[in-house]
């Protein structure tokens, strides 16, 4: 992975209607996207950027995080989508046992 780009955006600005997700899901309404949609946050771990961190919300438990640590190498690129896959199953598996007390 050679490139990078830094760009300054505000987004606390943006309105939910503006993800370019949302638009392209053609859906009518954000409560209706994010029910059929689900969050993977994909950040660097470091300034480097030589390693990332991929988390997902489980439905209904909003104070547990589920995360995966990625390495970039060249040769483990082609694991990414099989690791970032795996974190959405597990969480989808694990939001669909939980118990509420």
């Amino acid at each position: 992975m050679e490139a990078s780009i830094e760009v300054d955006i505000n987004l606390r600005d943006r309105k939910s209607t503006d993800w370019p997700s949302f638009k392209q899901s053609k859906l009518k309404t954000v409560k209706e996207f994010e029910s059929k949609y689900s969050l993977i946050l994909i950040l660097a771990s470091n300034e480097a950027n030589n390693s990332y961190d991929a988390r997902m919300v489980p439905q209904n438990d909003e104070e547990l995080s589920i995360h995966i640590s990625i390495n970039p190498v060249p040769a483990r690129l082609a694991k990414v989508g099989e690791r970032i896959q795996k974190l959405y199953t597990q969480t989808k598996l694990f939001s669909s046992t939980i118990i509420k007390i």
